[in-house]
This record gives structure tokens, sequence and C-alpha cells, in this order.
């Protein structure tokens, strides 16, 4: 069985005195046959919230001697369980987007559960941990802003939309950028096929969560009173991610199904 065990950590503020992090391990919410065992301590709270509490720590992978930077998301506190929608999250990490793990998405290292002596099951979703959210979007570079349009429209390619775009739900590592909480990442055809020009007016774009990236990450010459040069950004169907090819630093588009690489 694989499991994950907790150190101790703060409990969010306005928790009953009493809750706190189990200790015993947590077994994974699909039961998987390998006896993997993960291991989180230095725990520090990053969201300070019942309904939705986020931890980091060093994580202690299986296979490996070295810690690495983790995550833990939980509704351990919360007064509503989540539970479906913490399955369905692992899914789209470990299932539908498995390739895009470590790319546009954090790694997953599993879903797991804790089950109370009234068995309420909460969860304990374990990622990558993948940098800082964008604090300022007239800080991002242009190379970022289009690296970031890329990593959206994989998740599409892939067949999903995100669900719930916004500045919070983007990260920062390395000068790379991931996207996080995919809780309501739901089946889509994007739409959009027509070439985007970084720095021309707005216009209406075929796919909605596509136009919303534009506009929020200022693409669009008219999302900004800075002056940006204008890049060619070439977009055509695919049938799966992995063809999808970076065309230099300022274009992209999309292979069709058979073309050879």
């Amino acid at each position: 069985m694989t499991s994950l065990q907790l150190d101790t950590s703060p409990s969010p503020w306005g928790s009953p005195y009493w809750k706190k992090l189990p200790s015993e391990e947590l077994a994974r919410y699909d039961l998987q046959a390998p006896t993997d065992k993960y291991f989180i301590d230095n725990l520090e709270l990053l969201v300070d919230n019942m309904e939705t509490a986020l931890y980091k720590g060093s994580l202690k992978l299986p296979d490996s001697p070295d810690l690495v930077k983790g995550v833990v998301k939980t509704d351990f506190f919360a007064k509503a369980l989540r539970t479906s929608a913490f399955i369905h999250e692992a899914d789209m990490y470990e299932l539908h987007l498995s390739t895009l793990q470590g790319l546009s998405i954090p790694y997953c290292y599993g879903l797991f559960h804790h089950k109370d002596k009234d068995d309420k099951v909460s969860s304990f979703l374990v990622l990558e941990e993948c940098g800082d959210l964008i604090d300022d979007v007239s800080s991002l570079t242009n190379s970022f802003k289009l690296k970031a349009l890329d990593a959206l429209y994989k998740i599409h390619c892939a067949g999903y939309i995100h669900g719930d775009f916004s500045l919070n739900n983007l990260t920062v590592k390395d000068g790379q950028p991931f996207f996080i909480d995919l809780e309501t990442a739901e089946p889509h055809k994007c739409e959009v096929t027509e070439r985007i020009v970084v720095g021309e007016e707005r216009r209406a774009i075929e796919c909605d969560e596509i136009d919303l990236c534009c506009m929020m990450l200022e693409i669009c010459a008219d999302c900004t009173k800075l002056s940006i040069p204008v890049y060619d950004i070439q977009l055509t169907t695919v049938s799966s991610p992995a063809k999808v090819k970076v065309e230099g630093l300022w274009s992209f588009r999309e292979r069709t199904f058979g073309e050879r690489t």
C-alpha cells in the first residue's frame, strides 16, 4: 500500500484547538499495490484557510535519498469535505494530463485519504512545489507571457480547459510557468485556429479561456499602457499534446497529426 506520513504543523486560524494534522500513515485513495512510503516534514502553512489549507514542506520520496520541495492541499479542517473534487483533481494530474506533469502543471505524488472516528473522509493531495504566484503582471517578460500562453494551450490540446484561470492559479519557477488548482478542469475542444499577434489590438478570440489569458497577462496592446513589440504565435489544430513544438522564442504552432517532426 502506498502511504503518506505528515510531520506536525500549525492548524489554520479559526480551526478547533484540538484538531491537528493526522500523525498516522495515510493510504492512497485508490489503494495502489506498491508499498511506497512518502514522508513530508518541515511543514509550513501557506494558505491559512479551513476550507482548503495549503502546506509546503520537504518531501522524502520512496526511491530517492534526496528531499524535494512539495505542497500538501487538504480539506481536513473544512466543515464541508470535497472528496470527489480532490479525486477529480488527482485524476487530472495523474491520468488526463499526465504527459504535462513537470511541464505545464506540477508533478503529482498522489492523493491520500484520512478516515476519522465518524467515518468522514478528508483528502491530502501532494504536489510538486512550483514556485511563487504572480504578483505584478507588468514585471513579466514577453517571453514568460508567451510561455504561459503556450502552457495553457497545451492543456487545451490535451482536451481540457483549466476552468478557473486567474493569476492565483499561475506560478513561476525558474522562469517557467505552471498552472495549479485543477479542481474545475473539464473536457474542452479548443476552437483557436487563428494566429495570435502579441501587441495587436484586443479582438475576439475563439476560446474564452485563451482570450482571458491574453487579457490578464496583458498580451494584447490595449491591456496595458506599456508598448509591447509585435510577435506572432501560430496556432493550428492538433491531435495530442505530444505534437506541441515550440518554434523559436516568440512563436509556437501545433503540428497536425501524422506530420513529421
